[in-house]
């Protein structure tokens, strides 16, 4: 059995090799040789990628950099330590191929799960430019899906291994939050992304908040939710009632434009929806997690610790909105039941 799991490696290895000899061009030399070497091969990769004149040398070169980014950890801390500053430096090419490439190549050194310290620091060195998020997320919009996608997912792993440095990009580049809440209107894994990304940029960051909320948040947050069955959109309304939690949490100024918007009635269907008399659907967890941080978003904007101004006004809102029947439908019923 070892025998076997030694031949597969070796063959796995053996093949790994022959591409990046295509890449770099001849056959490898002796054992002692430079080239042979994990950190031979990226320099001469690196040489490739910044030096050649020919787009598709610079994306092979790209190529075997991405691979190499995703695979064993020592070739992964020789990609990040002699090649990371030369791959951001791709993200203002404008060949989109080479900026799928370098985005993918960037996840994987930065978004290996588990928060590893390699994650760390390589997030630092990628973050050491603050324009870099907002060029990401101008490479992510208008592209086709893949390229959405790899450029949503490193800014999600970035902003899992350095949120407060994430933050502070996005608020130093003009236009990058527009672009980011943009993203929310595309296709529906791309959408999911995006949400998992403000779940987490939107953490103790009032003027991220106030952003996403200029941006028509609550109008887009409230329709995915509509749009995913309120109460049983499973985890896309649960992220969204998250964030919307989040945004409207300790932030006066977008509890007044939740307050003062057509928002009260969207929370009105969704009681509506937990009131609804259909037997098979049951009370599952998804269903009474939403049901809970519905309330939830309630109790903030009527909160005792707010201005006692501010409780009245939402109170009042509540009524007009027609929310109070709901809620005391939803309180009598039989959510909470075994």
């Amino acid at each position: 059995l070892n025998f076997t799991q030694t031949s597969i490696k070796l063959n796995s290895m053996d093949l790994l090799s022959r591409g990046f000899n295509a890449v770099l061009g001849g056959e490898r030399g002796t054992e002692g040789d430079r080239d042979e070497t994990t950190a031979g091969v990226v320099e001469k990769l690196c040489l490739r990628l910044t030096t050649s004149t020919l787009i598709q040398d610079r994306r092979d070169a790209m190529r075997a950099l991405r691979s190499l980014s995703q695979s064993e950890e020592d070739y992964r801390v020789e990609v990040g330590a002699q090649a990371l500053s030369h791959i951001v430096s791709c993200l203002e090419e404008r060949d989109p191929e080479l900026c799928q490439l370098t985005l993918e190549a960037i996840l994987g050194l930065i978004g290996t799960p588990g928060r590893s310290e390699l994650n760390l620091t390589f997030s630092e060195i990628v973050l050491k430019q603050t324009e870099v998020v907002g060029r990401i997320v101008e490479v992510s919009t208008g592209g086709d899906i893949h390229r959405q996608l790899a450029g949503i997912r490193v800014i999600r792993a970035l902003t899992h291994n350095a949120r407060e440095r994430v933050q502070e990009c996005l608020l130093s580049s003009p236009g990058a939050m527009s672009h980011l809440m943009d993203l929310l209107d595309t296709q529906d894994i791309v959408r999911n992304e995006v949400l998992l990304v403000l779940s987490g940029v939107c953490l103790d960051n009032p003027q991220i908040q106030k952003l996403i909320a200029f941006e028509s948040g609550f109008d887009r947050l409230l329709g995915i939710i509509e749009t995913e069955g309120c109460l049983s959109g499973g985890v896309i309304s649960q992220d969204c009632l998250q964030i919307c939690l989040s945004l409207l949490s300790s932030n006066s100024s977008n509890q007044s434009i939740f307050r003062e918007g057509p928002y009260t009635v969207s929370l009105r269907g969704i009681l509506l929806d937990a009131t609804v008399s259909d037997t098979t659907r049951g009370w599952d967890q998804d269903r009474t997690q939403n049901a809970l941080l519905t309330l939830k978003l309630i109790r903030v904007l009527c909160s005792p610790d707010n201005p006692l101004s501010a409780s009245q006004q939402a109170r009042a809102s509540f009524r007009r909105g027609g929310l109070l029947a709901p809620l005391f439908n939803l309180m009598l019923s039989g959510m909470y039941s075994p």
